[in-house]
């Protein structure tokens, strides 16, 4: 039986404006804009990547607030560590299965072509998925192996120097 996900992770600012981590603030400003102008009507527009009930979310407050912590260097980059990297056109596919509640077809997809060259941006994801499906469907093994990847992403030297080049920080 699948569950709600904790509103921390739907509430990202990624999610809330249905932008991937690559966005430019001026795309940030613009979608912030479109959402604002959508809200005014009482429209609520969805995106291929919007993950949970992230529709009850997409308010006035809650857009502004995104825009205003993707604005923000420091925020954005808290944004981005509980984001999905969409790098390449495989990630766009897994983040696809992740909006869609595939969470095991994701990470099967994921470590599939994690074999073929280790990226740490997918690991990441490969964590973050199973952090989704832990808590869609309370599942103690998924939340322990999302646990050991973070652990071992945290303490990699090589993972911080992937991801500092990978966001120019």
């Amino acid at each position: 039986m699948s569950r709600e996900l904790p509103r921390a992770l739907i509430r990202n600012s990624f999610n809330i404006l249905g932008l991937s981590p690559s966005a430019s603030l001026k795309e940030i400003r613009k979608r912030s804009q479109q959402l604002l102008q959508m809200e005014k009507i009482e429209e609520t527009q969805e995106f291929d990547t919007d993950i949970g009930n992230v529709r009850k979310f997409r308010n006035e407050n809650e857009i502004r607030l995104a825009f205003e912590r993707l604005s923000s260097i420091k925020e954005r980059i808290k944004e981005l560590f509980f984001w999905f990297d969409g790098h390449n056109i495989e990630n766009q596919k897994f983040i696809s299965l992740i909006s869609k509640k595939k969470y095991q077809e994701a990470i099967d997809h994921l470590e599939s072509t994690e074999k073929n060259s280790i990226d740490w941006l997918d690991y990441k994801n490969l964590g973050l998925a199973l952090m989704y499906q832990a808590f869609a469907f309370s599942s103690i093994i998924s939340f322990s192996r999302s646990l050991g990847i973070w652990h071992y992403l945290l303490e990699s030297e090589d993972f911080w120097i992937c991801y500092e080049k990978n966001y120019l920080l």
